[in-house]
């Protein structure tokens, strides 16, 4: 048995391709998977409810085994109609004062950081976890948002997604825990991830 913990922008785009794939590989390993947020499944790897957390770290953990597998862009989305759609890459002092739709579940971390270390504030207007609602507020125009690219959702009509300058992105790592480290399945499991990862070229 191997247990899992992903949170939900990966788990939607790329846990599926390593589980059909390591199951094909390996047979009779069991798989559990749970779903939760950033500091959900850091608690999850900490307590050993799972063996192997994906997650996007702000800081490095010492007491626990990090892997960094890929960096997800961050990326601007916005109403087809908006005066920076134009642009072929929108410079981030450009959204100083917009109207902002800032995205949850762990994301805002990301987001936030940049915008703090860019000196950039924007108007936030809504905090929202999901991302179809997301989509759906700038569509209406209800303001704009950052987001990274494994979160956007598939539909995106009525709206446009532009590169940022400079370039963000989030750091998405495995982690476990460094006794899980050793144990068969489990490297089995993060080489698998990588092999995919690799393929899908994310």
């Amino acid at each position: 048995k191997i247990k899992i913990g992903s949170f939900s922008s990966f788990s939607s785009k790329v846990v599926p391709t390593i589980i059909s794939r390591f199951r094909g590989e390996f047979k009779g390993i069991e798989i559990n998977f749970y779903d939760g947020s950033y500091d959900q499944i850091t608690r999850w790897v900490e307590e050993g409810k799972v063996d192997i957390g994906f997650t996007s770290l702000s800081n490095p953990l010492d007491h626990l085994k990090t892997i960094p597998i890929l960096n997800d862009r961050l990326v601007l989305t916005l109403p087809i109609h908006h005066h920076l759609a134009i642009n072929g890459q929108v410079k981030v002092e450009d959204l100083q004062g917009e109207a902002f739709i800032m995205p949850k579940l762990g994301c805002e971390v990301s987001v936030m950081k940049f915008l703090k270390e860019q000196e950039v504030s924007p108007n936030i207007q809504f905090n929202v976890e999901d991302n179809q609602t997301i989509i759906a507020m700038v569509r209406e125009g209800l303001g704009i948002t950052i987001m990274p690219e494994l979160a956007l959702p598939y539909n995106l009509q009525g709206t446009i997604v532009k590169p940022l300058l400079p370039e963000p992105s989030r750091e998405i790592s495995i982690i476990t825990r460094s006794k899980k480290q050793s144990l068969p399945a489990v490297k089995a499991f993060i080489k698998t991830t990588m092999d995919c990862i690799e393929d899908l070229q994310l």
